[in-house]
This record gives C-alpha cells, structure tokens and sequence, in this order.
C-alpha cells in the first residue's frame, strides 16, 4: 500500500511542535525533518535519494520565493539566518563504524541553496554522525538554530500548499 505522504508529513509535523520537557531541539528537528522528506518525497517521488530530493527543493520555486519572503519580511527569520552564517558546518557521517573521508565544511552564504544544504547537512550529522547536542554545546545552538529556520520555512509552505491544516 502507499504511503500517504501529505499525511505522513503533517503528522510529524505535529510531532515537531511538541513543547514539553522531555522533548528537546534536536528530537523536535528529527521529527521535522521527517516531515519535510516524506513532503519531499510526495513532491519529487517516492524512489528518490535523500541528495536528489534536497538538488530537487533547491529548484523549488515556491519553495524558494517562501524562504525570500521570510527573508525578506521576518526578523526573527533572518536573525536566524545570521547567526547560522557564522556555523562552519563539517561532515561528521559515519559508514558502520568508518568515518568517512572529511569533506569540506560547508557554511551559510545567504544563498537559498546553502541554506538547504546546511540544513541537510546536519541532518546527515545527526542521522549518520556524531553531531551529540547532550554533549556540545555548539552543537545545542546549531541544532536549535537550524530548528527554527526550518520550522517557518516548511510549515509556511506546507501550510499554504494543498495539505493546508
């Protein structure tokens, strides 16, 4: 049977919402993610990897006139951005047990496209790495950050597409 992706994401979605103590910024960024890859999923197919589906939202035009209309009209949206454009993001990605061979960290230019791909990356840090926000501070802020770019930018656009609430 199919997955109903619209469905799928609107209910992680409101796992990501979740405000009480045992909940914490990076379990609520998780479910988030959750929600925009089945979103993603539903848009770009259902077979795609993780890397095409975030090649295929750098091409999303509503997606990306949503991130320059919170750019552009969201203070706190873009004191967010700010302060992630000072995080250089590394690969911390393990195969098994292997790590793999470091790519270049990657940091927040301004660009749309950057933003995806920070935000992607350190969901491979917390899916496949050792991004540990229990144990690092840095991490903490960064997985908080990145939390709360994300949640404006997918539930606004998810908000005003054809799974509205």
């Amino acid at each position: 049977m199919p997955i109903a992706w619209g469905l799928f994401a609107k209910q992680w979605l409101k796992r990501a919402e979740r405000r009480d103590a045992v909940v914490d910024d990076a379990d609520r960024f998780l479910c988030l993610w959750i929600a925009f890859n089945g979103w993603m999923k539903s848009q770009y197919g259902e077979s795609s990897t993780d890397d095409r589906l975030i090649e295929c939202a750098k091409r999303d035009t509503g997606l990306f006139q949503h991130f320059k209309q919170l750019q552009e009209n969201d203070n706190e949206f873009k004191e967010n951005l700010d302060s992630l454009s000072v995080f250089q993001i590394a690969d911390l990605r393990y195969v098994g047990d292997v790590e793999q061979p470091e790519n270049a960290a990657i940091q927040y230019d301004g660009s749309y496209d950057s933003l995806m791909d920070a935000l992607y990356r350190v969901r491979c840090n917390l899916f496949l790495g050792n991004k540990d926000p229990a144990e690092e501070t840095k991490d903490k802020e960064l997985i908080s950050l990145t939390y709360n770019i994300l949640y404006p930018l997918f539930k606004g656009y998810f908000k005003s597409s054809s799974y509205a609430f």
